[in-house]
């Protein structure tokens, strides 16, 4: 069994043990990648015993948990071009979330994760934010990732007090009676769905292998979650140890931009302070306006009250452990589905934060080793799937590691 990882993103792979329901296998292994946005390596599995995350701390207790993962360029759009086709920002073109840098426009014509999956004989199967969603992917890279089963493509899914990115504070308990209200709880019925559709036709016959990718948006801001999630947390937990700036940090880190601007490698960074959405951050979520209490933050060295603070933070951990909850979702619809014992499941994470989370499962009690193969940009699980090759890799291939 070989993966090749992605030594820049969080990933999971963890191809789970068999279970006792009915089993549609096919010559192929199934794949079903789940991605978050924004998450810290703030769980369980992690040291953090305050964190309320039980599906990702039970996945990561029969994986290979690993402690020093990279992030390799820190923004959505670019991050996750590296991620899915595999080619760092100076060769894909895409720096900055820009409908003027869709890779394929900007870079090269350059093969994408799931489009590979599909020309290798995969249903190709996805839903929520794996692509940055919009012009910069050419809405979800349609054209040629995914499988007419799941088009069209469904990104984002309404809340039920109608906020959205746009339009709701940072920090935003929702009063639901179901958390099948909420957007992202709708994306995870979503993802079962299309398993759903693959169940019946495994049922009727058909044995062609699925690709499924269910992308959540949260923990990214704004912290959309249930009131319940909310509860979980007291707003006495801990806070950042050290409220300094970081020493040396070069400027481009300390904007308050959405997409910061292009800047140039050389002996020192040079930073253009112009962007497409200046100051976005305190503009758009009015609480944190409202907390921000020198125009310049963070580079005056004035610090957000603790109290503001506290309530982020909570903020935080309730929609990580809501996003829990709609991964259990899906991983227990590919249960119930007989989808589940010969799928690997990979989550991975779009971050901002070093190290990112990263844990690994092997296939099946039988294996005693599983060897995993690093490259400095990309996770695939070719081998694990039983077919070879794969697209050329933007960076050097390093030699096997076996583990336990």
């Amino acid at each position: 069994q070989l993966v090749y990882v992605m030594g820049f993103l969080s990933v999971v792979v963890a191809a789970l043990t068999i279970v006792g329901v009915q089993s549609y296998a096919t010559t192929k292994r199934d794949v079903i990648m789940i991605a978050i946005d924004d998450m810290r390596p703030e769980l369980g599995c992690y040291g953090c015993d305050y964190m309320k995350t039980p599906v990702m701390d039970a996945l990561a207790s029969e994986s290979l948990v690993f402690d020093h993962m990279y992030t390799g360029i820190a923004l959505c759009a670019p991050s996750r071009t590296l991620f899915l086709t595999t080619r760092r920002a100076d060769t894909s073109k895409v720096w900055l979330i820009s409908p003027n840098e869709y890779w394929r426009r900007s870079g090269g014509n350059f093969t994408s994760l799931p489009q590979h999956f599909r020309e290798n004989g995969y249903l190709t199967l996805g839903t929520g934010k794996i692509f940055h969603p919009g012009a910069e992917s050419n809405n979800s890279d349609v054209e040629y990732s995914w499988s007419a089963e799941c088009l069209p493509y469904l990104n984002t899914f309404p809340e039920p007090d109608g906020g959205s990115i746009y339009t709701s504070p940072a920090v935003h308990p929702v009063n639901c009676s179901d958390d099948n209200e909420m957007g992202e709880g709708k994306l995870a019925l979503n993802a079962v769905r299309l398993l759903e559709g693959v169940a019946k036709k495994r049922s009727a016959g058909d044995t062609m292998p699925f690709f499924l990718a269910a992308g959540f948006h949260r923990p990214h801001i704004p912290w959309h979650a249930p009131t319940k999630y909310y509860e979980m947390y007291d707003l006495d937990l801990p806070l950042a140890p050290n409220l300094q700036l970081p020493t040396n940090v070069p400027p481009i880190a300390l904007n308050n931009n959405w997409v910061g601007s292009k800047f140039n490698y050389s002996d020192k960074f040079t930073h253009n302070t112009t962007s497409a959405f200046p100051g976005y951050w305190t503009r758009e979520f009015k609480d944190l306006k409202a907390v921000s209490v020198s125009p310049g933050m963070p580079t005056d060295g004035t610090l957000v009250p603790k109290n503001a603070q506290m309530k982020v933070r909570q903020a935080y951990r309730a929609a990580l452990s809501f996003t829990d909850r709609n991964i259990g979702v899906v991983l227990a619809g590919a249960k119930r589905l007989g989808l589940y014992e010969n799928s690997v499941v990979v989550l991975w994470v779009r971050t901002r934060h070093t190290p990112p989370p990263m844990f690994c499962r092997s296939l099946s009690p039988s294996l005693v080793r599983q060897r995993m193969l690093f490259t400095s940009t990309l996770i695939t699980v070719y081998d694990v799937t039983n077919f070879a090759g794969g697209p050329r890799l933007s960076g050097a291939m390093l030699s096997a590691l076996n583990f336990p």
